[in-house]
């Protein structure tokens, strides 16, 4: 949370994200993988993963430390004192490495009452065949609210409810000194449960067994909502509990993860350290089972409070954190800090089940997947630079296939000569052709050069970016041809002293007159292969000859694999007779139009819903209530693109 060694202080549309002197290029690299931004600070960091994609919801400590006046070097002259704070940043990223920044929501003109927006926890629910999007936050110590979207960045609104879902005097806040920092679980049956509180009772005459059984740790059961409660809130009795909920679910298996304070004395907590508890119930009880993060300054050299979030991508665990890694490399003075940037490292667990204790790093974690160059691209899409900021745009334009939410557009902005931008393991498949940026010019304008691996790598083209100010459009250049998999370097030049020109998004063309065979694209008999599937099956087909064989196809609610055995769809609304097992192996026979499929292209790279022709109203493959485990039931229902109804194309043997 944003409570310092006790210390308390007070705080729709996406705006300016920019930080006043903050740019890139700090701390990430090619190499350091963390933090996961350094254009921009943000802490208390929760991570959402829907659809292909991991977003994470910041408390935007950008906002405070725009506000603060800088000495001539361009350093803070005064801590972040957080109660200013009202701003919620938001990043996605499909690959964990290359992050989309979508700017900040602003709490306080969402809501007429809340002055701080603080710790975020974020989730989302299919109610009444929709997807719905819940952000719940910290008022100060004062109340928690919630929002709510039709999207995963927004634009959020206060539910018909209203949004103030515990306030002062109501039972669920009863006993607990600071309605601190909400975490969000929505479990395996569709109910949801919030973990919130902190604090130690008696303030400055707290007794030592205060300070190591504060008692103010709570969890209430959310309405079918999500945005009301359902029933009085438990206790959770975590030792040494200062602040920082966290909740996720594992095997069964429920941990719930907090802050401990800084004046227990507890040797198996510790002072700023992340516990975890364990239960078989989500409301508990829960069962102390040791530290598994340790204060930021073991890792780091520079301490602080300690805030994080576990949470599952593509079948693995990962933590998210923040540190003062940012504030550090920039050098701040020691009594002007307080300025923190969210990090990820992965998560193990030993054969009982217990979180194996986390290292904090520079080097984060691997990608993922490489990034799709033939789609749009948002610019504000960064691996590691140097030079830049992000901010809002109001210009619209077509929203093609790539951006996320039309309503909400953001650009790089504040390019200058020499200033770059890099993409992590692009795959540019058989080869190039062309690049388009979507621009517009300031100052003059510039180019944009186009390099493979470094920023000084062979120029495989520039495009010019030049006219009327403030005027948007499509700027393109050819390019050498090139394939595979690079990180991809755009070097911004121009004679200008001051900006030269903002992006908004960036898109490649093919060369399709390559005589290269493109093992994404699967030919007439052929079965699915080699990790992907190329544009344009959008006609009924029986996928590539005498028999479909999906090989190892991947649910986004897991690393699994469907498996039919030669069994068929019928036109009864249901996979018929399918062992409902996830395994290697699915195969059908081509027959009626049960047998024949459509994909359904998302957002995402490589990433297609699959849907029949036997249902006139396009139904697809669902994997029933989001489950990750063999004997899942796999059903036909509505396609609406959700996690459980896309898939992967990964390789297959014959």
């Amino acid at each position: 949370m944003l409570i310092l060694f006790g210390v308390m202080l007070s705080l729709t549309r996406y705006g300016d994200s920019s930080a006043a002197e903050m740019t890139s290029g700090s701390v990430r690299s090619s190499s350091n993988h963390n933090p996961i931004m350094d254009h921009k600070f943000g802490a208390d960091p929760f991570a959402m993963t829907y659809n292909g994609r991991v977003y994470v919801y910041m408390t935007n400590d950008s906002h405070c430390y725009d506000q603060t006046p800088k000495d001539a070097n361009g350093k803070p002259l005064a801590a972040n004192k957080y109660s200013t704070i009202s701003t919620i940043t938001v990043v996605s990223s499909s690959d964990l490495v290359n992050w989309v920044d979508h700017g900040e929501i602003d709490v306080s003109k969402i809501t007429s009452w809340a002055k701080n927006s603080w710790a975020p926890s974020a989730c989302w629910k299919r109610i009444n065949g929709k997807d719905k999007f819940f952000l719940y936050f910290a008022d100060n110590a004062n109340g928690i609210g919630v929002l709510q979207a039709d999207s995963p960045v927004g634009p959020f609104k206060e539910p018909s409810t209203g949004s103030r879902l515990i306030t002062r005097g109501s039972q669920a806040a009863q006993g607990v000194e600071w309605l601190f920092d909400p975490a969000v679980l929505v479990d395996d049956d569709g109910k949801g449960y919030l973990y919130y509180g902190g604090g130690i009772p008696g303030d400055t005459n707290a007794s030592q067994q205060q300070k190591n059984y504060p008692g103010t740790a709570r969890v209430v059961r959310l309405a079918d909502n999500m945005v009301q409660l359902a029933g009085n809130a438990a206790a959770i009795n975590a030792p040494g509990i200062f602040e920082d909920s966290g909740i996720h679910k594992k095997n069964g298996k429920y941990y719930y993860t907090y802050c401990s304070n800084f004046s227990n004395n507890l040797s198996f907590t510790g002072n700023g350290n992340i516990c975890v508890m364990e239960s078989n119930n989500p409301m508990g009880p829960f069962t102390y089972a040791g530290i598994v993060y340790q204060n930021p300054y073991v890792y780091f050299g520079i301490g602080g409070n300690n805030h994080h979030a576990f949470f599952e991508f593509n079948g693995s665990t990962y933590l998210t954190y923040h540190a003062q890694t940012v504030t550090k490399a920039l050098n701040f003075p020691a009594n002007n800090q307080g300025y923190r940037s969210t990090h990820i490292d992965k998560v193990s667990y030993d054969t009982n089940g217990h979180i194996n204790p986390v290292k904090g790093t520079y080097q984060g974690v691997p990608q993922t997947k490489s990034l799709d160059s033939y789609v749009r691209n948002e610019a504000e899409t960064i691996g590691w630079s140097s030079g830049l900021k992000t901010s809002f745009t109001w210009e619209q334009g077509s929203v093609e296939p790539g951006s996320i939410v039309s309503s909400s557009n953001m650009k790089v902005s504040h390019i200058h000569n020499g200033d770059w931008l890099a993409v992590s393991k692009a795959d540019l498949k058989t080869g190039l052709k062309s690049i388009t940026f979507h621009a517009s010019p300031v100052n003059g304008g510039g180019t944009v050069e186009v390099r493979p691996d470094s920023r000084y790598g062979t120029k495989l083209g520039e495009v010019s970016i030049t006219g009327n100010p403030s005027t948007w459009k499509d700027y393109s250049a050819s390019l050498s041809s090139a394939t595979g998999v690079h990180d991809l370097y755009f070097v911004f030049k121009g004679s200008s002293g001051g900006e030269l020109f903002y992006l908004d998004h960036w898109k490649m063309s093919r060369n399709t007159a390559s005589t290269a065979p493109d093992p994404s694209t699967p030919t007439a008999g052929e079965l699915v292969k080699n990790g992907g599937i190329e544009d344009g099956l959008t006609g009924w087909s029986s996928l590539y000859g005498a028999k479909l064989d999906l090989g190892y196809v991947t649910v986004h609610s897991g690393k699994l694999s469907l498996k039919a055995s030669g069994r068929t769809m019928t036109a009864a609304g249901a996979v018929q007779d399918m062992t409902g097992r996830f395994e290697k192996g699915m195969t059908y026979d081509v027959g009626a139009d049960a047998q024949l499929f459509r994909l359904q292209k998302t957002a995402a790279s490589n990433v297609y819903g699959i849907t029949t022709k036997v249902s006139k109203d396009a139904r697809s493959l669902d994997v029933y209530n989001f489950g990750k485990t063999d004997g899942t039931n796999v059903c036909q229902w509505q396609y609406n693109a959700s996690s459980n109804q896309t898939w992967t194309f990964e390789p297959c043997s014959r």
